[in-house]
C-alpha cells in the first residue's frame, strides 16, 4: 500500500508541473471537482457496487493529493501534515478508545464525538 500511495504522490506531483490544467489550478478552481468526487463516493456506497466505490474513492484520494500539494508549495503543510492531523484528531475524538472514557453504544459514541468536536472547535451546537 505504501508504494501505491508513494507513486500516486509523485503522479500528482508531476502532474502539477507537466499539466496545464492542472498547473493552474487552485483551491478554489478545484473545490468544484472534490465537491463532485465526493458525492460520487456516496452514490457509489449507497449503490453497493464496490468496483464503483474503489473508483470514485480513488478520484476522491486524488483530489486529497492535490489539494495537499498545493499547501505544499505554499510551505503552508503537506500530505505528512495532513494524515497527521486527521491521526490526531481522530484519536481525540475517540476517548472510549485511546483513553479512560467508556462509551458501550453508537448513540453514546456520537454523542460523545459530537461534543468534543464543539469544544475543540469552539462551537455550541454542531
Amino acid at each position: 500500500m505504501a508504494d501505491a500511495l508513494r507513486d500516486l504522490q509523485e503522479l500528482t506531483a508531476v502532474l502539477r508541473v507537466e499539466c496545464p490544467w492542472d498547473r493552474e489550478q487552485t483551491e478554489r478552481t478545484i473545490v468544484p471537482h472534490t465537491a463532485e468526487e465526493a458525492y460520487e463516493v456516496a452514490e457509489a456506497a449507497l449503490a453497493g457496487d464496490p468496483a464503483k466505490l474503489r473508483d470514485e474513492l480513488g478520484d476522491l484520494l486524488f483530489q486529497v493529493f492535490f489539494l495537499s500539494r498545493l499547501l505544499d508549495e505554499r510551505g503552508e503543510g503537506d500530505l505528512d501534515a495532513v494524515a497527521r492531523g486527521v491521526h490526531e484528531k481522530l484519536v481525540r475524538r475517540h476517548p472510549h478508545v485511546f483513553g479512560e472514557a467508556e462509551a458501550r453504544t453508537p448513540a453514546r459514541v456520537r454523542e460523545r464525538w459530537e461534543r468534543i468536536k464543539a469544544e475543540q472547535e469552539g462551537r455550541e451546537g454542531v
